[in-house]
């Protein structure tokens, strides 16, 4: 058109006042064409997802029954050389076992109330319980360790107990929604934290000491600066209530699982949500580290443990040939699996066929 020719001052004011929207809707069509000839060869030179094989099926032998309680089952624990194991049971007493004989070291009778979760000082002399009367104890297996009582640590029962590192303080958390810290060595309450959790169900400290994490009914995560009691951070991804917390070996990744039958994990540093770990089809209710940490084993109601790479996420094996729900379980050093119910008083120890 002749007036491409003109000079610009001699071009009509109408075509003037259309020039710059001209330029900037060219502008802007070479700009989604650039841009979706990019989106096209960013995604036809991205590398495919990674597919993860399947897990392997693993059958499981019962090899021993240890049936020493008369009452069911609330907690498991392992000693530091993954051969001794504490039980706790509703017969108001904890037992200490030798795994590999499957004999009973040790039998600590306590009377006031359902024993439901036990917990370890860091040099193995101590054992603290806490009750389902919210009775909290301080238990010696040495002769240089002092015992002490709270007969009111909470006004419902203590359903986990967690340590800091050092040993120095004791964290316990109820059905009363607290959080309770004491001083290890003699049982002073050092201070409360009220979560607005509903009922605590799992507490895990971080290595460093620094940070409590407790997961709760209401289906949330909360972590807590221990120095101040303040609340640092709230994870909310499950859909139901968390029934247990795991810090991996390396102090980077949080693991929880819940009755939603999904473990999450998170990273700790940030509370970014890594990845969603499925597989099991009911509640989960416990897992464990292996002892290099690569591995993480998880008990659920669906009578499955199923093992999964902790830095992956990835399912590697799952174990069937279980005859009960599996509330509780730990893998001794020499691999074996053990499990228990709160549904009996049977504690089982178990194979791999492979």
């Amino acid at each position: 058109p002749t007036w491409q020719t003109l000079p610009q001052t001699m071009l009509p004011v109408q075509q003037k006042r259309r020039w710059p929207w001209i330029v900037a809707a060219l502008a802007g069509l070479l700009a989604i064409g650039g841009g979706a000839i990019a989106l096209r060869h960013f995604l036809q030179t991205q590398p495919p997802p990674i597919v993860q094989p399947d897990p392997t099926q693993i059958t499981v032998q019962l090899q021993h029954t240890l049936p020493a309680h008369t009452g069911t089952i609330n907690d498991l624990l392992l000693f530091a050389d993954g051969v001794r194991m504490v039980s706790a049971s509703a017969d108001k007493t904890i037992r200490l076992w030798d795994l590999t004989s499957g004999q009973v070291i040790q039998k600590l009778d306590n009377q006031t109330g359902f024993v439901n979760t036990v917990l370890l000082s860091p040099d193995e002399t101590q054992l603290y319980s806490g009750n389902a009367g919210g009775v909290l104890q301080a238990l010696p297996l040495a002769s240089d360790t002092q015992p002490w009582q709270q007969s009111a640590a909470h006004s419902g029962p203590i359903n986990t107990l967690a340590r800091t590192p050092d040993g120095q303080t004791l964290i316990s958390g109820g059905a009363d929604g607290n959080l309770n810290l004491w001083q290890a060595k003699t049982g002073e309450l050092l201070q409360s934290l009220p979560t607005e959790q509903g009922t605590i169900n799992s507490i895990v400290v971080t290595s460093d000491g620094q940070y409590l994490i407790s997961g709760g009914s209401d289906r949330t995560i909360k972590l807590w600066d221990i120095a101040t009691g303040n609340l640092e951070k709230t994870l909310e991804r499950h859909e139901s209530f968390i029934n247990a917390l795991a810090i991996s070996p390396d102090g980077r990744f949080l693991f929880s699982a819940s009755a939603d039958g999904t473990i999450r994990q998170w990273q700790l540093k940030t509370g970014e949500q890594l990845n969603v770990l499925t597989g099991h089809t009911s509640f989960i209710n416990d897992m464990v580290f292996s002892r290099d940490g690569r591995t993480l084993s998880t008990g659920s109601a669906d009578k499955t443990v199923r093992i999964w790479n902790v830095e992956t996420g990835a399912e590697e094996q799952v174990l069937t040939g279980f005859n009960m729900l599996i509330d509780h379980v730990v893998v001794s050093s020499s691999n074996q699996i053990v499990t228990a119910s709160k549904t009996s008083p049977a504690i089982k120890i178990w194979l791999r066929d492979q």
